[in-house]
């Protein structure tokens, strides 16, 4: 059974070449992430981020003031692809989607959670 979820980022498909993947990272530092299309990771694979790791993502998702956030950001058009990053920290579970008018502090949040996937030695799993 794995320690409880810390955040999880998802990228979901457009009409385009738009990256499909999940990432989930856990208080333990165990990751997850599942690449789904037009991402050089397909399929499923494993990792551990260190202490510091976890601690420096803590402090990003607190500098960006998560919680502010509001749940949705969205002008109606479905063909734009949703960056949603559910959140487990010091104020509870939430979750964003947004599409449109994203606050630059989101995006920004989200690219530095995307980017932990080049510092992960990733294991292949069997699926």
């Amino acid at each position: 059974e794995r320690d409880s979820l810390l955040f999880s980022l998802r990228r979901t498909a457009c009409l385009g070449n738009c990256p499909v993947f999940t990432l989930d990272v856990y208080y333990d530092g165990w990751v997850k992430y599942v690449g789904k299309n037009y991402v050089d990771l397909m399929g499923i694979y494993t990792g551990n981020l260190s202490k510091n790791q976890i601690s420096y993502i803590k402090k990003a998702f607190s500098d960006a003031g998560f919680y502010k956030f509001k749940n949705q950001y969205n002008d109606g058009r479905l063909d734009i692809p949703a960056t949603i990053i559910e959140y487990n920290g010091p104020g509870g579970i939430k979750k964003v989607e947004a599409r449109t008018d994203i606050p630059r502090p989101f995006r920004l949040l989200a690219n530095d959670m995307e980017s932990l996937v080049n510092e992960i030695n990733w294991t292949a799993e069997k699926y």
